[in-house]
């Protein structure tokens, strides 16, 4: 083991530490960092006793949790209520540094791993390659790559299509060649226009090509899916993540909680993914317009009600759920990761297991979880402190004091700076 010097490390201190570790929350603890890597987590009066020669950074009244992991964005896209198609005619220079700007705003609420489940081409490999050069501040990425997808099917303009079984697996094996840590498949269609949400995409044995290319690999499999009949072939053909996981029968009828579904992601492990803020994300500027369509809005409302009562029902039958908020999509802009966890929050999970859902869970999902999502002995030096008590009340997430990455300050500009002001709260 590399011995670490004692300029290398740092002791920071809270009046409350959740550790995701299962132990609840403790009292007056600190975290020893050394270098890029967790050292200890132990009480106040133990450290004194430790290290008494290690300065301590202490925060009164503020809670020590992991970084936020949020398994699902798409850093490329505006999250402006652009949709795929409007950004086809962008050049991969443009989306470029509109991800960074995006993984920067993510940062700096606390977000220090990030999923991105869909870009073009090689734009999201691009955005990481200039994060390990240091060109841009951002989050650790985890990366899908193009995701696969039928002939003009859901996000056909980033590539991605596939129409057989040995095109997918081709797919498969060239975005993990490239560095994809992770394989998704559009189950269904979706936003994009001309496609079906409410029908599988792909045949049975085109889905078994994908799961055992990820297996394979090592690499877990997510599966976009926003019907019943796509949600139980995706877990049957052993998906890892069900996102979306929406309950539309074919023609399009939301229902509720599919029972027979929730057993087979019981019997199989699955993650879900609800994506419940996106859901809703266009409704703050619905009801700002100068003649809201409140037939409209309300619609929307009863539907997001439906859902969060259908994820609140697969929470209590312990079917695990990871947060991903779907970040560039729709009218979602980066930097409101929050709206994630308070939706899940307000769709009946308790605040802690929605902590849970945003930093062990989540890296779980993404299969990262034995470098982050927890405050453990040898895991990498990612947290991030806030003002309150999130594990009571999950909106204590918006007061971010600091946030560190690998060890080193990552919160762009002074202390306290605020969660951004596009960010609203849903009533």
């Amino acid at each position: 083991m590399m011995k670490i010097s004692e300029r290398e490390m740092r002791r920071i201190s809270a009046t409350h530490v959740f550790t995701a570790r299962g132990e609840g929350v403790l009292a007056d603890h600190s975290i020893v960092l050394g270098g890029a890597q967790i050292l200890d987590v132990l009480p106040d009066t133990e450290a004194e006793i430790k290290y008494p020669d290690l300065a301590i950074e202490r925060y009164e009244d503020c809670t020590i949790l992991p970084g936020l992991v949020n398994c699902h964005s798409h850093t490329s896209m505006p999250g402006d209520g652009r949709t795929v198609e409007d950004a086809a005619g962008v050049s991969d220079g443009v989306l470029l540094l509109r991800a960074a700007n995006n993984v920067r705003a993510a940062l700096r609420t606390g977000v220090t791993t990030l999923a991105d489940l869909g870009a073009r081409a090689g734009v999201a490999f691009a955005l990481r390659d200039a994060l390990a050069e240091g060109e841009v501040m951002g989050p650790r990425l985890v990366l899908a790559g193009m995701p696969a997808t039928s002939r003009m099917g859901h996000c056909w303009p980033w590539g991605g299509v596939v129409r057989d079984a040995s095109e997918m697996r081709t797919l498969a094996r060239s975005q993990f060649a490239r560095g994809a840590d992770l394989l998704k498949v559009m189950g269904t269609g979706g936003g994009t226009v001309g496609t079906d949400p409410f029908r599988p995409q792909f045949s049975r044995e085109v889905l078994e090509a994908a799961t055992q290319e990820a297996r394979a690999a090592g690499r877990p499999a997510f599966a976009h899916c926003s019907a019943t009949d796509a949600v139980r072939l995706a877990i049957e053909t052993a998906f890892d993540v069900i996102v979306h996981g929406t309950f539309h029968n074919e023609e399009g009828v939301l229902t509720g909680l599919d029972d027979r579904s929730a057993d087979l992601a019981l019997e199989h492990g699955v993650y879900w993914n609800p994506t419940l803020a996106v859901a809703r994300s266009s409704i703050p500027q619905l009801e700002r317009a100068e003649n809201p369509d409140r037939e409209l809005i309300e619609r929307k409302k009863k539907i997001w009600k439906e859902r969060a009562e259908g994820v609140r029902r697969l929470h209590e039958l312990g079917v695990p759920i990871v947060a991903g908020s779907d970040e560039g999509w729709g009218s979602y802009r980066f930097g409101g990761f929050i709206l994630e966890l308070e939706a899940l929050e307000e769709s009946g999970i308790p605040s802690p297991d929605v902590l849970l859902s945003g930093t062990l869970n989540s890296a779980a999902a993404l299969g990262v979880e034995e470098m982050v999502g927890s405050l453990e002995c040898g895991k990498r030096a990612d947290l991030v402190v806030v003002e309150g008590r999130p594990f009571r009340e999950v909106s204590a997430l918006r007061r971010v004091q600091k946030v560190i990455l690998g060890g080193r300050d990552a919160s762009p500009g002074e202390p306290g700076f605020p969660v951004p002001s596009f960010v609203e709260r849903w009533v």
